[in-house]
C-alpha cells in the first residue's frame, strides 16, 4: 500500500508476493476439414502477505491544509493464498464464406485469506464546534490539531474541558467519571474491529462458452455475429444465471481506400471475489463509537482496546455502534453495452487516417453503500443521533455490496498513422471524451456518497473523465546518414498530453448528520467531483544503436529518458476543506465552473526525470 505526501510511511503497507505458474498448450490442425483446435491449461499459485508498516492506531486529521494520515491501515495485515486452475478450448472452422469459431473457458479458484477489519483501531480528528454541537452559544471551537494535541490548546479550551470532564458522565450514562480530558486527545469518531484469526475459505467457479460466425457476404463486406454465455458461482454470493451476451460487428470497404466499421455487444463482468471475505459469517464485531464515547478507547494504553478476537471484558456491544457488511440478496453481475462506429481512409499503402466513436454504458455496476444511515437526526446529540435515528434503529451501519450503480462514456478519437517509410514512422491520436458515473470504489471507507439513499443525486463527471488526450509517438532511423557518428542509430519518442481530471471536495465533518462521520459530506452547495486537477504532460525518449559484432552476434545499446523535461505531474490530491471557527469553508478559486486544485493540495506526483541504460547481446 502506498504512502506519500500527507500520508506517512506508517499508514502504508509492505507486500510480500510469490507467484508461480505453469502452462500447457496444444494446437491441432486438420487441413482437410479446415479445422484448428487450440487447448490451454494454466495453473498458478499466488502466496501473498501484506502487513502494516505501523503498529499503532490509524489516525486521520482533517486540517485546513487537508487530511493527514498515520498509523496502521484499516485492512492490514492481509495474508492470502490463491490457486487458479484455468482451462480453455477453442475451435476455428472454415466453411466457404463462413469462419466459425466456438469454445469454452473454465476457471476454478480456491484458497484462503484473512481480512482483518480495523483490528488496530482508527481514530478521526476533525474540527469540533462545541457551541453548535451542544446548542449552547459561547462554547469553544477546536481545530483537528487542537483536538489531537493537548499541548496546542488555549487556556479557555482547557478550562472548558475541565468542566466537561465532570459534566459528561451525567449527560451520557456509562461515560467514565473524571476522565482527564484536558490532557487527552479528543477523537470525534473511533472504530475498532475484533476479528477471528481464522482464514476465510475462497472458492469460485467461472464458466463461459461462445459461438461466433464471421460471414463474408461480399469480397468487401464482412459481418460478425456471436453469442456468449457466462455462468458464475462464487461462494456466499447469489447465483447468477442467464448472462447471455449477443454481439455483432461489420466491416465494409466502400472503396479500395475507404473502410467503415462498427460493432455492438454486451459484456458481463466477472464477480469480484475479494469482498466475499468481509461478508463471511464469522465471529467478528466491529465497533464504531461516536463522540463522546470515541474518547474512551483512545484514552487507554496504546490508544485502543486490546487486540483480541472477541470483545474485551467490560465492553458491552451495542448493535447501534456496530458495522455490518452484507451482499445484496438479489445481486446481479454488472454488464456494459459497448458500441463503436468509425472509418479508415488510406492515402497510400503506408498512411491512414481514422475516426471512431465509442459508447460504453455500464449497468448494474458493482459497488457498496450504507443502507442504514441516520434519517431522523437528533440535534445537538451525536450519541442519540446514531442510536435512535437510523432507518433500522435496532442496528448500526450496514455496508451492502450491490449491483446498483451505473456509468456512461462517450468518445471521439481521431488517428493519423504512417508506417515506417523513408526511415520515419509515426502515430498521432487525439481523443475527446466524457465520462459520468455515480460511484467511486468498492471499499466502504473509500465511498463518498453524500446521501446513500439517493445515489441518483451522485451522478456527476467521473474521476476518470479526461476530456482531451493527445498521444504522439514516432520512430526515426538514422542509419541513412553519412555521418559515421549516427550510423546504425534509431531514435524513438512518445508524447502524452492529457487535460486535468475531476476531484471530489470533502468537508471532513458530518454536515447532514447521517452518522457517516463526514466521510462523504461536501462543503455546502458543492456538487460531487466539482474540482479539477492539473493536466498531465510527459515526453519519453529512447536512442538505440545496433552493432553487428559477428555474423550471428549483435549488440544493442539503449539510452532511455523518461519525463524528459522533468515536469511535475500531480497524481493525488488532498481534498479536505473543513469549516473554520466561524463555519466558513475556504474553497479553492473557480475556473470554468471547476474548483482549481492549488499547489498546496498536491498529494502525490508521478515519477520525475529518470535515465535508463541497457545493453543486450543477441545471438
Amino acid at each position: 500500500m502506498p504512502f506519500f505526501g500527507a500520508r506517512t510511511q506508517s499508514a502504508g503497507g509492505t507486500q510480500l508476493l510469490n507467484d508461480n505458474s505453469v502452462a500447457i498448450r496444444n494446437t491441432y490442425i486438420n487441413t482437410k476439414l479446415n479445422l484448428v483446435n487450440e487447448s490451454r491449461f494454466l495453473y498458478s499459485r499466488r502466496d501473498q502477505d501484506i502487513f502494516a508498516n505501523g503498529d499503532f492506531v490509524g489516525i486521520t486529521l482533517i486540517t485546513p491544509e487537508g487530511s493527514i494520515q498515520a498509523g496502521s491501515g484499516t485492512i492490514l495485515p492481509n495474508p492470502s493464498i490463491e490457486n487458479i486452475y484455468h482451462f480453455v478450448n477453442n475451435d476455428s472452422l472454415k466453411k466457404s464464406r463462413n469462419q466459425i469459431k466456438f469454445g469454452v473457458d473454465y476457471i476454478r479458484i480456491t484458497g484462503e485469506g484473512r481480512v482483518p477489519i480495523v483490528e488496530k483501531g482508527a481514530a478521526q480528528f476533525e474540527p469540533i464546534d462545541f457551541a453548535a454541537l451542544a446548542g449552547m452559544p459561547g462554547l469553544p471551537f477546536f481545530t483537528a490539531l487542537e483536538a489531537f494535541d493537548p499541548a496546542s490548546r488555549t487556556p479557555i479550551q482547557r478550562s472548558f474541558l475541565q468542566f466537561a470532564s465532570a459534566a459528561l458522565p451525567g449527560m451520557f450514562p456509562g461515560f467514565p467519571s473524571n476522565l482527564p480530558l484536558v490532557d487527552l486527545p479528543i477523537p470525534f469518531g473511533y472504530t475498532q474491529g475484533f476479528n477471528t484469526q481464522d482464514l476465510v475459505p475462497i472458492e469460485a467457479n467461472l464458466f463461459s462458452t461462445f459461438f461466433q460466425d464471421d460471414i463474408k457476404l461480399k469480397d468487401n463486406l464482412l459481418i460478425k455475429v456471436g453469442l456468449r454465455y457466462d455462468l458464475n458461482r462464487v461462494k456466499l454470493t447469489p447465483n447468477n444465471n442467464g448472462n447471455i451476451s449477443p454481439r455483432i460487428a461489420f466491416s465494409y470497404n466502400i472503396k479500395p481506400n475507404l473502410n467503415i466499421h462498427g460493432s455492438y455487444g454486451l459484456f458481463f463482468t466477472v464477480p469480484l471475489i475479494g469482498p466475499v471475505a468481509s461478508t463471511q459469517p464469522l465471529e467478528r464485531k466491529l465497533l464504531s463509537l461516536p463522540f463522546p464515547f470515541s474518547i474512551v478507547p483512545y484514552s487507554l494504553p496504546n490508544n485502543r482496546f486490546p487486540i483480541t478476537s472477541t470483545l474485551p471484558s467490560g465492553v458491552n456491544f451495542q448493535p447501534q455502534f456496530g458495522v455490518e457488511t452484507v451482499f445484496e440478496k438479489n445481486l446481479r453481475n454488472g454488464y456494459a453495452q459497448q458500441a463503436n462506429f468509425g472509418f479508415d481512409y488510406f492515402f497510400d499503402q503506408n498512411t491512414v487516417f481514422s475516426a471512431s466513436y465509442v459508447m460504453v454504458r455500464g449497468i448494474k455496476v458493482f459497488g457498496v453503500r450504507n443502507i442504514n444511515p441516520v434519517v431522523r437526526p437528533v440535534p445537538n446529540d451525536p450519541l442519540q443521533n446514531v442510536i435512535t435515528g437510523r432507518v433500522d434503529p435496532s442496528r448500526g451501519e450496514i455496508n451492502q455490496f450491490e449491483s446498483a450503480f451505473d456509468s456512461y462514456y462517450h468518445s471521439l478519437t481521431l488517428t493519423a498513422r504512417k508506417k515506417l517509410s523513408n526511415r520515419i514512422g509515426f502515430l498521432a491520436a487525439y481523443t475527446f471524451s466524457k465520462a459520468i458515473d455515480n460511484s467511486v470504489d468498492l471499499l466502504p471507507d473509500l465511498q463518498e456518497i453524500q446521501d446513500p439513499l439517493n445515489i441518483g443525486a451522485e451522478r456527476a463527471l467521473s474521476l476518470q473523465d479526461a476530456r482531451s488526450r493527445f498521444v504522439l509517438s514516432g520512430v526515426w532511423q538514422l542509419s541513412y546518414s553519412k555521418n559515421v557518428l549516427l550510423r546504425d542509430f534509431e531514435a524513438s519518442t512518445i508524447l502524452n498530453l492529457e487535460s486535468g481530471r475531476p476531484y471530489n471536495l470533502r468537508a471532513g465533518v458530518d454536515l447532514n448528520n447521517n452518522g457517516d462521520g463526514g466521510v462523504a459530506d461536501r462543503p455546502p452547495g458543492v456538487p460531487r467531483n466539482a474540482g479539477k486537477a492539473p493536466g498531465f504532460a510527459n515526453l519519453d525518449f529512447r536512442l538505440t544503436r545496433n552493432v553487428k559484432l559477428k555474423e550471428s552476434i549483435n549488440l544493442q545499446a539503449t539510452v532511455e529518458i523518461f519525463n524528459v523535461f522533468n515536469r511535475l505531474n500531480v497524481r493525488g490530491q488532498n481534498r479536505f476543506f473543513p469549516p473554520d471557527s466561524n463555519g466558513n469553508f475556504n474553497l479553492p478559486a473557480q475556473k470554468d465552473g471547476f474548483f482549481v486544485l492549488p499547489p498546496s493540495r498536491f498529494f502525490n506526483t508521478f515519477a520525475p526525470r529518470q535515465f535508463q541504460l541497457g545493453l543486450r547481446i543477441m545471438f
